[in-house]
C-alpha cells in the first residue's frame, strides 16, 4: 500500500513538471517557434542577452536614429530647393515669353467719344503670338464694341448765350477696322514702340475668343517667336503664370495656384473656368 502510494505521488509531481514546462514553451519558446513558422524569420529573444550585446544594439539604433535625422534634413533642403527652383522657374517664364505677348490697339476712326479731345473709339487688350506665322489669339471683346455710346455729330446744337456747341449721342455696335499691336520694351520686336498692323481672321462670341494675323513678318529672324499651349489636364494646387500687357503699360506677370476647375457662371454657361 505504502509503495501505491509512493508511485502515484512520483506520477504526480512528474505530471506537474511536465505542465509547468508546457506552460513555459506555450508562453514563450513555442510561440516564438510558430511565429517563426509561420513568417520564415527567426525571431531573437533577449533573455540570456549579456550587457554588452544589449550596448552594441542600443548604439546600433542611435546610429539609426541619427542617419534618419540626417536623411529627414536632407529632404527637407532638397524640397525647399524645388520650391526656390519652381520660384524661379515662374519668374524665368515671363522673360522667356515676353516676345510672344502683344498689346492690341483697336480703333474706329468713324465715332467720337469725346468730343473736347476728339478722342476716337477705341479699346486695349492683350494678345498671344501662338504660331511661327504670325496667328494671334485674343479675347472677343478686345476687337468688337457693343451698344457703346458714341457721339452724334450729325446732332448739332448750339447755346444761344454761350456759343457753346453740343452734339447728341447714339449707340453702335461692330467690329473695330483697325487693329495694331505693340512689344514689351524689353522684347526683340519693340523697335522703338512700333506698331505692327494685324487683320481679324475669326472670332467666337460664345467663347469669347478672336484669332488676328500680322499682315508683316518678325523684324528679327525668319519667324515670330510662339507660345506653346498646354496639353495636360489641370488640377487643383498647379501653379499658373499670368502673362498680359494690361492697359499697354508694358508685360505684367502673376503667379498663383489653381484654387477650382470647372467653374461656371451664368452669364457665360457654355464656358468653363479655372479659379
Amino acid at each position: 500500500m505504502k509503495k501505491k502510494l509512493l508511485i502515484a505521488v512520483a506520477v504526480l509531481v512528474i505530471v506537474a513538471l511536465v505542465g509547468l514546462a508546457g506552460c513555459s514553451l506555450v508562453s514563450g519558446n513555442s510561440t516564438d517557434n510558430a511565429a517563426n513558422n509561420s513568417t520564415g524569420t527567426n525571431i531573437v529573444t533577449y533573455e540570456n542577452v549579456s550587457q554588452t550585446e544589449l550596448e552594441s544594439a542600443l548604439t546600433r539604433y542611435r546610429e539609426i536614429a541619427e542617419n534618419l535625422s540626417t536623411r529627414v534634413t536632407e529632404l527637407e533642403e532638397l524640397v525647399r530647393q524645388s520650391i526656390m527652383t519652381s520660384q524661379t522657374n515662374i519668374g524665368g517664364y515671363a522673360v522667356t515669353y515676353v516676345d510672344c505677348v502683344m498689346s492690341l490697339q483697336c480703333t474706329d476712326e468713324r465715332y467720337v467719344v469725346n468730343a473736347t479731345t476728339n478722342a476716337k473709339l477705341g479699346c486695349q487688350g492683350t494678345g498671344f503670338v501662338i504660331t511661327e506665322d504670325g496667328y494671334v489669339i485674343t479675347n472677343n471683346h478686345v476687337v468688337v464694341y457693343e451698344n457703346t455710346e458714341v457721339i452724334d455729330t450729325s446732332r448739332e446744337y448750339r447755346d444761344f448765350f454761350t456759343g457753346t456747341i453740343y452734339y447728341g449721342t447714339k449707340y453702335v455696335s461692330g467690329e473695330y477696322p483697325t487693329i495694331t499691336g505693340s512689344f514689351d520694351s524689353t522684347s526683340v520686336y519693340y523697335s522703338n514702340g512700333k506698331s505692327y498692323t494685324l487683320q481679324l481672321i475669326y472670332r467666337d462670341p460664345a467663347y469669347d475668343l478672336a484669332l488676328c494675323k500680322l499682315v508683316e513678318s518678325a523684324p528679327v529672324g525668319e519667324s515670330w517667336k510662339c507660345i506653346p499651349f498646354y496639353e495636360g489636364a489641370v488640377v487643383r494646387g498647379d501653379e499658373l503664370l499670368l502673362l498680359g500687357n494690361a492697359r499697354g503699360f508694358g508685360l505684367s506677370a502673376t503667379s498663383g495656384l489653381i484654387s477650382a476647375t470647372g467653374k461656371t457662371f451664368s452669364d457665360s454657361p457654355q464656358l468653363t473656368f479655372l479659379q
